[in-house]
């Protein structure tokens, strides 16, 4: 929708300035109205023009624009009145006709030309898709800090499904929100684990909507049930889910552009304590395509490369890692004592491990020596989230001691092992979410090593609290792990 008016030019073309009255039909003793006269001003595109009349005796003025439309003729108690003639270069007569209780009426006119300007277009006009890289997406608890997750630039690859999403600002006001046959699917709407799955309706680009700009309050509002703008989640008070009705506007805040117009961030902020930030790139300029940097120098660009930060000969740009050839020590510990995450020796709880938490971290399972491991490539921290119905799946932290794990590696510096706390009820709550650190400082290289920790150790984990993630952490994205017999007991 255009808000942008360039102020236009007026030309006053053959001014005439005429009195006249009707002596035959009126008393001739009755004075005329003297000294009639009136500003005419353009504003906004050259098209609207403002008329101001004054007299000596007048009291009220009838104004007639010289167009053919039908309400030309306006009338006014003396401020100025405002018509919005057609958008092109034209010249009218306007006249205007002051009136007096006692008095004869009296007319003056002026020829003006109006020159129409073409609005520059609003910057927010055009297709956009997401950017096409790194950090395009993230929340976090301030306008700064998007540390509770933002996308990778692997992302653009494994979310391609979001990533071609298209959302389109026409210069009319309409808009369309196009995610075509698929989309980025979380498990509040159903999609467990999340993932490319087919577009939900109304959110599915069948219905078109409306777009407005306000430069002044840098927000832009998307009208229409069913339209949004980036991520079909985010709704105009919170984050939706299966169920949730589609609003009929969204308003995001704090818009923004590049100087050169081709990318633009907005924000949609929730109780002042959530910031998600968005930024989104205009379809066929750079940002709307993967990004050719490649930062080791290897030949394998940063999209596709598996390490992208140190330069290696394989095909996923990772250098040639050594990998165990044995399996660890298979642990003893009586079975009715343990509560077990990943091993081979007992029956493990429910869980996820490596949800998609923007880990830079490729997370696989591994057979060596007929025992499976998990491999932590490119580690930074990967985490393990306990799932189930209820707060049954926790780890009881009554019923253990200790916690224990194996590690190889063949370049790691420090691992770190975090316990999150759910609370006595198990249930996942913002103020119960507290990780606790203990560090492990990695000096064993290529060996199978293992790690015994007392939860006495984690000197913040409630006595009647319920373990409901677990996170291991410390690494900067080039390093590997081989993680295996994580159990507590």
């Amino acid at each position: 929708m255009k808000n942008y008016l360039n102020k236009g030019m007026l030309a006053l073309a053959g001014l005439c300035i005429i009195y006249s009255c009707s002596k035959d039909e009126a008393d001739p003793e009755i004075p005329l109205i003297s000294n009639v006269s009136f500003t005419a001003e353009a504003s906004g595109a050259g098209n609207v023009i403002t008329v101001t009349p004054t007299s000596t005796e007048g009291t009220s003025y009838s104004i007639d624009f010289g167009s053919s439309a039908d309400d030309d003729v306006l009338t006014s108690a003396g401020p100025g009145v405002s018509y919005t003639y057609p958008e092109s270069d034209a010249t009218y007569t306007i006249v205007v006709t002051a009136s007096a209780l006692g008095f004869q009426n009296a007319d003056a006119s002026q020829e003006v030309s109006v020159d129409y300007t073409e609005p520059d277009p609003s910057p927010v006009e055009g297709r956009w898709v997401v950017l096409h890289d790194a950090g395009a997406l993230g929340i976090g608890p301030s306008a700064t800090d998007f540390s509770w997750w933002s996308n990778q630039l692997a992302d653009v690859l494994t979310r391609d499904c979001l990533f071609d999403d298209v959302f389109e600002f026409s210069a009319d006001g309409t808009y369309q929100s196009t995610p075509g046959d698929q989309t980025w699917i979380e498990p509040a709407f159903g999609n467990d684990p999340e993932g490319c799955a087919t577009t939900i309706a109304p959110w599915d680009g069948s219905s078109p909507g409306t777009w407005a700009y306000d430069e002044e309050g840098n927000t832009i509002t998307i009208s229409g049930s069913g339209s949004y703008l980036g991520l079909f989640k985010l709704g105009e008070t919170g984050e939706l889910a299966t169920g949730s009705a589609a609003d009929e506007s969204i308003t995001y805040t704090d818009v923004s552009f590049s100087d050169d117009g081709n990318t633009m961030t907005v924000f949609k902020v929730y109780d002042g304590t959530n910031y998600w930030r968005m930024k989104l790139a205009k379809e066929g300029t750079t940002g709307a395509a993967i990004p050719q940097t490649d930062t080791d120098g290897d030949g394998v660009i940063d999209a596709y490369d598996e390490c992208p930060t140190v330069a290696g000969t394989q095909d996923s740009g990772c250098p040639v890692i050594t990998a165990p050839e044995d399996a660890p020590t298979a642990p003893s510990a009586e079975a009715s004592t343990v509560i077990s995450i990943f091993s081979d020796a007992y029956t493990d709880l429910a869980s996820t491990f490596a949800p998609n938490w923007g880990q830079t971290t490729v997370s696989t399972e591994e057979t060596i020596a007929d025992n499976a491991v998990k491999k932590l490539a490119n580690f930074n921290f990967v985490g393990i989230n306990n799932v189930g119905g209820d707060a049954a799946n926790r780890v009881s932290i009554a019923d253990v001691t200790h916690v224990t794990f194996d590690y190889w590696t063949p370049n790691g510096a420090t691992l770190k092992l975090k316990l999150v706390d759910y609370g006595a009820d198990g249930e996942y709550a913002g103020d119960l979410f507290d990780p606790i650190v203990t560090v492990t400082e990695a000096a064993a290289i290529e060996t199978w090593t293992n790690v015994v920790l007392a939860l006495s150790d984690f000197t913040t984990l409630t006595a009647d609290g319920k373990i409901g993630q677990i996170i291991f952490d410390g690494g900067d994205g080039t390093q590997t792990f081989y993680i295996d017999n994580l159990y507590f007991y």
